[in-house]
């Protein structure tokens, strides 16, 4: 789920970053990187990071002035990021992969996702979390992300791409289903359990790409 706290990181998803930059009120800032960039996660103000392809993760301390590179070796391209505080946290990405670290980025561990397709959001309330995937997969997680548990994976087409869990009980996904209808999922016990809802929208075509509440 990505913070509101700093609404003008949004630019870091725009295709042509020049026409961001020319409306008023926005700034373009250096991340350093010429990859793509996906994510974006904010604890403050202040201290924030940033998910993106080849493995790239970026970290802010003084809102997004600045930026270290924390990315991992060897890893794919990275869609979701989520961190508990400024030690622990958790990206997510192509090939089933969720990497957890605990010391800020330094070192990465590999956590099993069970599944193959890529995965494209994860957010958290306490210890409970969610992650959605491609192919319509649902995990969750009920002890801060060190293991998860597969709902569902391997359908045909489709995919959440936005979570948000309100509670360590209610969750949402959003995404698609296999005939590219936008699709929202509900969990009211911590994953274990989704109820889903086709929205009639876009003559009955289109994705959820995100999620707030």
């Amino acid at each position: 789920m990505n913070r509101l706290f700093p609404v003008f990181f949004v630019l870091f998803f725009a295709v042509e970053i020049q026409i961001v930059s020319a409306q008023t009120g926005w700034q373009v800032l250096n991340s350093g990187t010429a990859n793509n960039l996906n994510a974006v996660f904010f604890l403050n103000a202040d201290t924030g990071f940033v998910a993106g392809a080849a493995g790239t993760v970026l970290k802010t301390g003084n809102g997004g002035t600045n930026w270290t590179d924390i990315s991992t070796v060897s890893a794919p391209d990275l869609n979701g990021i989520y961190f508990f505080n400024a030690d622990t946290g958790l990206v997510v990405g192509s090939n089933g992969t969720i990497l957890r670290t605990t010391d800020g980025g330094t070192n990465w561990t590999t956590v099993s996702s069970g599944i193959g397709d890529a995965i494209m959001t994860v957010d958290f309330s306490g210890n409970h979390g969610i992650c959605g995937a491609l192919s319509q997969g649902i995990l969750y997680s009920h002890d801060a992300g060190r293991s998860w548990q597969i709902v569902q994976s391997g359908m045909m087409g489709g995919g959440f791409r936005g979570s948000v869990m309100l509670s360590p009980d209610i969750g949402f996904l959003g995404g698609e289903n296999s005939i590219f209808q936008p699709m929202m999922a509900k969990t009211s016990n911590g994953g274990l359990n989704w109820n889903f809802f086709i929205f009639y929208l876009n003559n009955n075509e289109g994705r959820i790409n995100g999620l707030e509440f």
